[in-house]
């Protein structure tokens, strides 16, 4: 039954898209060959003939070329945003344990270079005196470049033009460029176009990121967040080994105070106290200092809290600073 169908198929195909054109040029020839010169002109007209049917796989082909340059193109665009977000989180992780933050900048400079394939990596930051700019680390750039060339943090270059203006700055040809005066390190190096980015910290630009290219490149939208994402990355982590030495002392100041101190969270909880409390608490006959605490701790807490913000916010009158407490050390635990 399967291959009585099979064949009554291949009959009908036959006679509608082959035999059917077979006759149709036959029946042409013949006329033309008795003198009708209009069998041409009607063959042409004739939507089942051979020249239309080339035209419409010509025009199907164009189309699957499209579709199909379409697709790759939609393909290269998901597998990059993929690297993108690869990286980040590489970065993220590498952030949380690193504690030298020269290796932090290298290994970013390192990343936004791979991931946008890019030659020139730099990451610059702002010296002290706010007037120039350091590149701190970098990759692609010649030996003795990293760590000594310094550049003006003005808007005359790319990089100051940047700190300046405080959004991203995209060069397509740098030999073109009309709001600012190549960067000799970039000339050295041979640099067409390029993107950079604010490292912009909590207290103020930390300093910039950037990638630069030999050949002219148009950077795209996702490639500019992509960069402005890592910047604030980094600039989280920069912030981070900023204020940490701080924070070990304040730490080291609770542990180690040889009066008693205790934390307590927004509830009242206790949640940290030194050894010296340890230590009074036992003197008062108590294991834990938590059971020496007052029934209403969490109330006297919060009242602490909203006094020390009110006195935050009052003009100082005297030469104490506001939210600064002193303790004081009896003779005994007991009087």
């Amino acid at each position: 039954m399967i291959g009585l169908f099979a064949l009554a198929a291949a009959w009908l195909g036959g006679e509608l898209f082959v035999l059917r054109q077979v006759k149709s040029i036959t029946g042409a020839a013949k006329r033309l060959t008795a003198g009708d010169l209009t069998s041409r002109r009607a063959c042409r007209r004739s939507p089942a003939s051979w020249e239309n049917w080339a035209v419409r796989l010509i025009r199907w082909r164009r189309h699957c070329k499209r579709q199909l340059a379409q697709h790759e193109r939609n393909e290269k665009a998901l597998l990059n945003r993929a690297h993108q977000q690869t990286a980040i989180a590489a970065i993220g992780q590498f952030a949380l344990v690193a504690s030298d933050l020269p290796a932090l900048l290298n290994q970013a400079a390192l990343l936004v270079c791979q991931t946008l394939e890019a030659e020139y990596g730099m990451a610059l930051e702002l010296l002290p005196d706010g007037k120039k700019l350091l590149l701190r680390a970098g990759t692609g750039w010649r030996e003795g470049c990293v760590g000594r060339v310094e550049m003006e943090a003005t808007a005359n270059s790319q990089a100051g033009y940047t700190l300046v203006s405080g959004e991203p700055v995209v060069v397509e040809d740098l030999k073109r460029e009309t709001r600012f005066q190549p960067m000799p390190l970039l000339q050295e190096h041979g640099v067409v176009s390029g993107v950079t980015v604010v490292i912009q910290g909590q207290h103020g630009p930390f300093g910039v990121l950037g990638v630069h290219t030999s050949r002219r490149r148009a950077f795209n939208e996702d490639e500019i967040h992509f960069l402005m994402a890592f910047a604030t990355l980094l600039a989280m982590a920069v912030e981070r080994h900023r204020t940490e030495p701080e924070i070990q002392k304040l730490a080291a100041f609770a542990k180690f105070n040889p009066n008693p101190v205790l934390e307590f969270s927004n509830g009242g909880y206790l949640t940290f106290f030194n050894d010296a409390t340890q230590k009074m608490a036992r003197a008062l006959g108590h294991e834990h200092p938590e059971t020496i605490l007052p029934p209403k701790i969490a109330d006297i807490v919060q009242k602490n809290r909203t006094q020390s913000r009110t006195d935050c916010n009052a003009p100082r009158s005297s030469g104490r600073s506001p939210g600064r407490f002193l303790l004081r050390r009896t003779s005994g635990y007991g009087q």
